[in-house]
C-alpha cells in the first residue's frame, strides 16, 4: 500500500461534504519495527484539517484530525529537522495504542476507518 493508494481508497469510500483527502492534507507512514507510526508534520498542518494513514499489517488505518484539535506546541521538534516539523510517534499496541510516546495525546477519537 502507498500513500496514494490510500488517498485514492478514502476518497472512493467517504462521503467528506466537500472535503477530499490530497497529498498536502495527509501524512502516511508505515510502522516501525511493529510498535511505532512515526510521522513528521510541519506544525502549519495542524492549523487545518489532518489526515493521517497508519500501514497496517493487512491494511491502513484512516485518521480525520480537526483544524486546531492539538497545538504546535503538543509535540516535539523532530531532532533532524531545521524548519520545526513536529515529531509524532503514535504506538501500535499495547496499553498505549494510538497514544503518543512523546505528548501521551490520544489519537483513538480521530479513527475514521479501518481499511483491510
Amino acid at each position: 500500500m502507498t500513500k496514494a493508494e490510500a488517498i485514492r481508497t478514502v476518497n472512493a469510500f467517504a462521503r467528506l461534504d466537500g472535503e477530499r483527502l490530497t497529498t498536502r492534507n495527509t501524512c502516511w507512514s508505515k510502522m516501525h519495527d511493529e510498535t511505532v507510526w512515526w510521522l513528521s508534520i510541519d506544525p502549519r498542518k495542524l492549523e487545518q484539517p489532518l489526515h493521517l494513514c497508519l500501514e497496517t499489517a493487512n491494511g491502513f488505518i484512516w485518521l480525520r484530525i480537526p483544524a486546531n484539535s492539538f497545538r504546535a506546541d503538543d509535540f516535539p521538534v523532530a531532532m533532524s529537522d531545521a524548519d520545526s516539523r513536529k515529531n509524532i510517534q503514535i504506538s501500535c499496541g499495547g496499553t498505549d495504542y494510538m497514544v503518543d510516546r512523546n505528548s501521551r495525546q490520544s489519537f483513538t477519537t480521530y479513527v475514521q476507518r479501518r481499511f483491510p
